[in-house]
């Protein structure tokens, strides 16, 4: 079963007419270096806590006092510590912390400071695996089954006691269990539980309070590592193998305390990466890392934080052989991903999108359709977005905003308000949501038009509260580049492109 990924990222502006004025303006140059997600916080601080709950999937807004981040810096810890971070996690230059949100500014002061990126929901993914990759017919041919090898797995936790995670003799094949979702003081502020204890519950001495309740990980584990051992309906023991039934097992239940769904924060990622990495060389042994989850946001270029982060651990000497694996193809039959190219005459290009009827949810601001779009850095485009009854937005030239509330719903735009984003190209964000409870997204096709006279865009649907789908200009290919430009990272998500 696919499970398919549901971003929530709902952006709140007041609705004006005309151009949005801001009450706390940033510095351009240190603008570009900020998620445009948290740049709105800091000037609306008014509306920060709907935009935090919305940006992490928590239903209740709130604000805490610390949101978590990626910040991509060569300062050290102590310096970080003493700007009022909480660090987390770090791999090279990418560090995963909490951070109060009026201590941003002097962060993004620092030359030191390249950028600083939020929290971004990820979904599991998982479909069919083991027989599609032949791993049976690899194990037979080449003598292998992932002895002396750790299987690390970034995931919703895992059936400790289940038989297919356990040797011969009862057993844990569980080397190390880290729970982010339950606050301790081990890595990324979560509780490690060791093979030890894990052995002494499965005897009935101590607790080991990590539960799968949503049974993503453990499916997962069983794919990459499941030895076969639970069985029944006379079926014989050995019968559904996963593809290393004899490696160790290292577990990151990567939610955050109070998440227990099949939706977590992607800036977990590094504390259990780190840990996994960390845990490998502790016991001298090549490690594979596993990561089944993703979304639709980001660049797809290789340059967000998470992507140069497992560039950097795949690269890091003074560790054995090591690889990271990241889903890929699950939205592959969806239509989530559109582009363009101007030039011989093409000066504008609409892509339709269609909206269902659907039961619109109660209250405001939760039924929705997300857009990220990019393009170079080098251009300036213009866009605008036309409703199913003809309303029409502004058209919004590169460096700027604008949002009304329409009868069809709410229009929002913004179309590289600071330039450059920290990759150096231009972010557009287009959102359709129910700003006023009685008039949600209206069902039909929608359109988005594009304008420029040279170059290419990408445009991608980050999130929907409904099945919104792309209609036209529809682009399911994996656009890599020439060859020796691609990045060496995979995306978290489904797509790499190349502008």
């Amino acid at each position: 079963m696919t499970f398919k990924s549901k971003l929530i990222l709902l952006l709140c502006f007041y609705i004006v007419s005309t151009t949005l004025a801001f009450p706390g303006q940033l510095l351009k140059s240190d603008a570009q270096k900020l998620d445009p997600l948290i740049a709105l916080m800091l000037e609306q601080p008014q509306l920060s806590p709907v935009i935090h709950s919305q940006m992490t999937g928590i239903a209740k807004p709130s604000m805490p006092d610390q949101i978590s981040v990626l910040i991509k810096t060569t300062l050290p810890p102590s310096s970080l510590e003493e700007l009022g971070l909480t660090i987390h996690g770090r791999i090279g230059d990418i560090v995963a912390g909490l951070i109060s949100l009026d201590r941003i500014p002097a962060l993004l002061a620092l030359p030191d400071v390249f950028s600083v990126h939020g929290s971004r929901q990820v979904s599991v993914q998982n479909d069919v695996s083991t027989s599609e990759i032949r791993a049976k017919q690899a194990r037979q041919q080449y003598n292998v089954s992932g002895k002396g090898v750790i299987i690390g797995l970034i995931d919703t936790g895992i059936d400790w006691q289940h038989l297919d995670f356990r040797n011969t003799d009862g057993t844990t094949r569980i080397k190390a269990l880290l729970d982010l979702s339950e606050p301790g003081s081990a890595k990324g502020g979560g509780t490690l539980y060791t093979e030890q204890q894990i052995n002494s519950a499965l005897n009935g001495i101590g607790t080991v309070k990590q539960k799968d309740v949503v049974g993503h990980g453990t499916h997962v584990a069983g794919s990459a590592a499941g030895n076969g051992r639970a069985t029944g309906n006379n079926i014989p023991a050995g019968t559904y193998v996963g593809v290393a039934p004899e490696a160790d097992l290292v577990i990151v239940k990567a939610n955050s305390p109070g998440n227990d769904g099949k939706n977590f924060d992607r800036n977990n990622y590094i504390p259990s990466m780190e840990f996994i990495r960390d845990f490998a060389k502790s016991v001298n042994k090549p490690f594979i890392i596993n990561i089944s989850s993703g979304g639709n946001f980001g660049p797809h270029d290789g340059t967000d934080p998470i992507e140069e982060a497992i560039d950097f651990l795949i690269t890091e000497a003074n560790s054995k052989c090591k690889a990271i694996v990241v889903s890929a193809g699950n939205d592959g039959n969806s239509n989530i991903h559109s582009s363009g190219t101007f030039g011989s005459g093409v000066a504008n290009i609409e892509t339709k999108f269609t909206v269902p009827t659907y039961t619109p949810n109660a209250d405001k601001q939760n039924d929705y359709v997300l857009f990220e779009g990019w393009y170079k850095g080098t251009l300036n485009y213009s866009v605008k977005v036309t409703s199913p009854t003809g309303i029409s937005s502004t058209t919004v030239n590169s460096g700027n905003e604008w949002g009304n509330d329409t009868a069809d719903g709410a229009i929002f735009i913004s179309n590289a308000r600071y330039g450059k984003s920290s990759n150096g190209d231009k972010q557009v964000i287009i959102q359709i949501y129910d700003f006023t409870a009685s008039k949600p997204p209206r069902a039909g096709e929608w359109k988005i038009t594009m304008y420029g006279s040279t170059g290419r865009y990408d445009l991608w649907m980050a999130g929907a509260s409904m099945n919104a789908d792309f209609t036209t200009n529809i682009d399911n290919t994996m656009i890599v580049g020439t060859p020796g430009t691609a990045k060496k990272a995979i995306t978290v998500g489904s797509y790499i492109t190349k502008r």
